[in-house]
């Protein structure tokens, strides 16, 4: 296994859950505040549990099964630039172009539920508010918001390859009896 194809058996398994979770239709996501949250924490430790198999067997590749820290960050970076790069890609393509209309669907029935959980109690402007800073997370038809949401990924699933890497490292033991 090198992290090149674990990169991209990651990229194909986050794309199949986006298309799982398109198909269900965006109030599937929507449908209440904590579910959004539990299918997004779900989906990420699918692909943590999935990278640290990947790893694990990255790690068993090498000799005597021995790999450091800065090796194995590398491979771990490299696997979840793949995965980020092509993940980035499928989503632009598919609700930027294919069908811009989802998101912004999914937007409104995200400030729905916000609004009937507050019952009403937040005011016209502090709605407005939230609003403004919730558009560039459903925007996915800009190429400058796509940008930046690939690099805010790129930092996030960097700091995931640090903490991956100082776990799964493996140094020959010091003193062997």
């Amino acid at each position: 296994m090198n992290k090149i194809t674990a990169g991209v058996i990651l990229s194909v398994v986050a794309i199949a859950l986006s298309l799982i979770l398109y198909i269900l239709g965006p109030a599937f996501i929507s449908d209440g505040m904590f579910k959004g949250m539990i299918i997004g924490l779900s989906t990420f430790g699918l692909i943590v549990g999935l990278s640290i198999y990947l790893g694990i067997q990255i790690r068993g590749e090498q000799e005597g099964g021995l790999i450091s820290f800065k090796k194995m960050f590398f491979e771990f970076f490299i696997m979840f630039t793949i995965l980020t790069v092509a993940s980035t890609i499928f989503e632009y393509v598919l609700y930027g172009l294919i069908d811009p209309s989802y998101m912004e669907t999914a937007m409104e029935m995200t400030l729905d539920n916000v609004y009937e959980s507050t019952n009403g109690q937040m005011s016209d402007e502090d709605f407005a508010k939230m609003e403004e800073r919730m558009k560039p997370q459903f925007d996915k038809s800009s190429i400058t918001a796509t940008g930046i949401g690939l690099l805010g990924k790129l930092v996030w699933w960097t700091v995931v390859s640090v903490i991956l890497a100082a776990i799964l490292k493996k140094k020959a033991p010091e003193f062997e009896a």
